[in-house]
Order: C-alpha cells, then sequence, then structure tokens
C-alpha cells in the first residue's frame, strides 16, 4: 500500500508558536501538485499560504477551517498518490482542534508579530499541572487571583484560551481563588468592568489577531519598560525643498517618511547605543541597522522592516518602504519582513498630527515618533520669519538608554534631517 505525507504546520518565525488555521483553499479528494497552496493561516501579524509537501490527492483533512491556536509541527492533513490505496506510516499524534471560530471569513486581512517578552512563570496557588496559556492569558488570571491548574483548556494540547478564563472567572470554584483582601479593585476582571457598563454601548467589535496582540503587547510593554522621552524641534526648509526637486526630476516620488527613516538610520549608525536590544535582562548590541516603519492596515498596526537602512540612499528606501507598506496592506508580509528591527520610526504627519509619544517595541530600545511638516512663526536673526518645522520625539527604555545616549542620537537625528547633503538622496 502506497504510504501518505504529512501536512504539518510550518515553522512560521521566531515568536510565533501557533497560528489560526482560516481557510482549505482544497477539499478532500482534490489533485494537489507541490508547492501549491492548499491552506491559508493567519498569525499574529499576516496571513500566510501553506504550500503542498508532496504531488498527489489531499486524502483527509484533520484540522478544520477556523481553528483557533494550531501549534507548531501539528498535524493538518495527508496527502497520498492518486488513484492509491493508502496507509499511514506516522507514528505522529492527531491534532486535537481547539474551539473553532463561527465567524471566520475566508481570507481575514493581515494578523503583527514580536519576540516575546519573559516576564517569569504565574504564581501558582494549588496543587497540580500548569496548562499551556498565552502570556495574556496568565496575567488576567493572576489579576483575577485564579490558578490556571484549575481552568479546564480547551485549546491545542490542553491550552487555556480567554474564554475559558472568563468562563472560569464566572463559574469557577472559590477555593480556586486567592482571598479577597489580596486581590485589589483596580485589577478586577474585564468581564466585571463590563457588567458595569452603561446599558446603551453597542455590541462589543470582533478584533483582528493583530489588533488584539498588539494591544496585549504594548500594554504589557507601557507596564514594564520605563519609558523616557525627549523632543526636539527640526528646520525642514532644506530637505523639503530638495525633496520638491527630486520629485520634479525623477519619475519615483519621495516622502517624508523615507527622508525620516533615511535620517533615523543614520542617527542609529552615529549613536550605536540607540541601537540596540533589551533582552534576557541584557543590553544586546544591533549587528546592523534595520529601521521598522509603522504602517496601519485594516487589521492594526504592523512595522514592516527596512533591513541595513544606513546602506541605501534616500531612492532606494522609499522604493522599499512602498514595496513593504502595499504587502503590510494586502496581508501578504513574510515573517522575516516584519521580525527584528532595531529600532522603530512612527510617522502620523499626513494625519496633521503635530507630535506624538508613541510606545516601545519590545524588545526594541527605543522608537521615534514625527509629526507633520508645517509652516510655523520661528525666530531667525532677531527677525520673526515663516519656516517649515517638524517635531521629533524620542520614546526611549531607561534600562538601556540613558539621557545623554538619547539626547545625542535625537540631535544626530536632527543634523541629518536639517541637511539634504547628509542624506544621500
Amino acid at each position: 500500500m502506497a504510504t501518505e505525507t504529512p501536512v504539518r504546520l510550518p515553522d512560521l518565525g521566531t515568536g510565533v508558536p501557533a497560528a489560526k488555521l482560516i481557510a482549505w483553499l482544497k477539499r478532500e479528494g482534490e489533485s494537489v501538485t507541490i508547492g501549491d497552496p492548499i491552506a491559508e493561516l493567519e498569525t499574529d501579524k499576516t496571513t500566510v499560504e501553506i504550500p503542498a509537501p508532496a504531488t498527489g490527492v489531499l486524502t483527509r483533512i484533520l484540522v478544520p477551517a477556523g481553528t483557533e491556536e494550531v501549534t507548531l509541527d501539528a498535524l493538518l492533513a495527508y496527502i497520498g498518490e492518486a488513484g492509491a490505496p493508502t496507509a499511514i506510516v506516522s507514528s505522529a499524534p492527531v491534532f486535537a482542534p481547539g474551539p473553532v471560530s463561527t465567524s471566520a471569513s475566508p481570507v481575514s486581512p493581515p494578523g503583527a508579530e514580536v519576540t516575546p517578552v519573559d516576564v517569569g512563570a504565574t504564581t501558582q496557588l494549588a496543587a497540580g499541572p500548569t496548562p499551556p496559556a498565552s502570556l495574556f492569558v496568565q496575567r488576567m488570571a493572576e489579576a483575577a487571583g485564579l490558578s490556571l491548574g484549575h481552568v479546564s483548556g480547551s485549546g491545542a494540547q490542553g491550552r487555556v484560551t480567554r474564554l475559558d478564563l472568563e468562563a472560569a472567572i464566572g463559574s469557577g470554584p472559590r477555593a480556586a481563588r486567592r482571598p479577597e483582601s489580596s486581590v485589589s479593585s483596580a485589577s478586577a476582571p474585564t468581564s466585571t468592568m463590563l457588567a458595569a457598563a452603561p446599558p446603551d454601548l453597542g455590541p462589543p467589535q470582533p478584533l483582528s489577531a493583530l489588533r488584539r496582540v498588539t494591544g496585549e503587547r504594548l500594554t504589557l510593554a507601557k507596564q514594564t519598560i520605563p519609558h523616557f522621552y525627549l523632543r526636539t524641534e527640526c528646520h525642514m526648509d532644506h530637505v523639503a525643498h530638495a525633496r520638491r526637486e527630486f520629485n520634479a526630476r525623477n519619475e519615483a516620488h519621495l516622502s517624508f517618511t523615507a527622508l525620516v527613516v533615511r535620517a533615523a538610520a543614520l542617527a542609529l549608525r552615529d549613536v550605536p547605543a540607540a541601537n540596540t536590544w533589551w533582552l534576557d535582562g541584557k543590553v544586546r548590541a544591533c549587528a546592523s541597522v534595520d529601521v521598522a516603519v509603522a504602517v496601519m492596515t485594516s487589521a492594526g498596526l504592523i512595522a514592516p522592516v527596512v533591513r541595513r537602512a544606513d546602506e541605501r540612499s534616500v531612492a532606494a528606501t522609499a522604493q522599499e518602504l512602498d514595496a513593504l507598506a502595499a504587502r503590510a496592506r494586502a496581508g501578504k508580509l513574510l515573517p522575516d519582513e516584519y521580525a527584528n528591527g532595531s529600532c522603530t520610526v512612527s510617522n502620523l504627519g499626513m494625519y496633521g498630527v503635530t507630535g506624538l509619544y508613541p510606545i516601545i517595541n519590545p524588545p526594541q530600545t527605543c522608537i521615534l515618533g514625527v509629526g507633520a511638516v508645517e509652516e510655523r512663526a520661528i525666530a531667525k536673526d532677531g527677525a520673526v520669519v515663516a519656516g517649515l518645522m517638524m517635531t521629533a520625539t524620542l520614546s526611549a527604555d531607561h534600562r538601556a538608554i540613558d539621557g545623554a545616549a538619547g539626547a545625542e542620537f535625537l540631535a544626530a537625528f536632527k543634523r541629518r534631517i536639517e541637511d539634504p547633503w547628509r542624506l544621500a538622496f
């Protein structure tokens, strides 16, 4: 009898332990060719396709579309030889699917992924094995005073999901909870706070995987990273004039974002202390200048990375940004296109925002926020004149960057952005 080839969940990149199987592109009994996309997955940041590992017939689908939290290397299906009886030779356990979403659409917008932060294990107050759970669920259980050992997980391999925990919070045994005096009223579970909400609120809006994970991650970052902020005002007349001249003479269009990314990359090269990660309680210098750029999509915020941005011209940076942004909005970014940036740039100037104080994206140690280029009244040579100005704000992690290093980086950025000759068009 012919053997069958297993279809497994591939490695989706660092920090992506699971994904949602949103659709099968082939049905049982259909012919497939090696390399053909046969299923679609939604990760925290994007949508990816699973290619067929062999040519033949999709004989059996083991994990239905809509299954949440499919783990790495899980067995999804089998591909057999066309027209031949098959016998399974793999002894690997079949994936036990978690809850299936009833509202899954055939294709979801991109869902962002980032290196997980180790904050230690959640305190357990009762004996027994602790089931696997996401960091958000662990935090939620701790805030509610509930031991995960008393919660039955419905996810893959007994994983406790948010819905499992909310159900346990509402009906779980009192013995599983901490004493009431040890639970702060400020840390009451979300379900309790929603119960007291005004009656005229509309129904809860569904969250994409990207928006949900971004919210969890940035909440943790704001709570655990000692942010400090520095601001500078940049004179933009010279670089705005150079941009107009370039756009008039070339088919390629330069945005202010491309100029900002180029200036930030050169400033990171000038001040290596800002081009770092905080990882495992230590500062780690990044080997290259890889600038992530925040891009808004219909599913939420994602930050594709311009690799070795200090080695690119402004024109090359602009072309790369356009391509990355287009793939981000289409949900087609690959994991290595949004992972492992050394610093992030967030520009809201196109919305008329004059300044912002962004939240650091760990394990990075700083993020640069820039506002609109606008005409203001400025003092020059003893007179008040009109000039183009832009506010730039640095959010920095005080564990890794002190005030002087942050100021040095911001000064280097200001020097670069104010002088077009320093940017190398």
